[in-house]
């Protein structure tokens, strides 16, 4: 798939990145997380929350404000 934005994530969704390229999830309001290069995330739900599972590479997190 092409990179795009604004895409709604749910559990059972996948996330990564390529050679050369980063990917931003934006969590919440506050929250950010970025996936360094290479990198595969699973969305998972846990409950009524969703959670990152990271399967390769390294995802880094901070606050978008």
């Amino acid at each position: 798939m092409e990179p795009r934005e604004n895409i709604g994530l749910y559990g059972g969704c996948g996330v990564g990145t390529k050679t050369e390229s980063y990917g931003w999830i934006t969590l919440d309001e506050e929250r950010l997380t970025k996936l360094d290069v290479e990198s595969d995330v699973d969305i998972g739900k846990s409950g009524r929350k969703l959670e990152l599972v990271l399967k390769k590479g390294r995802v880094l997190t901070g606050r978008s404000r």
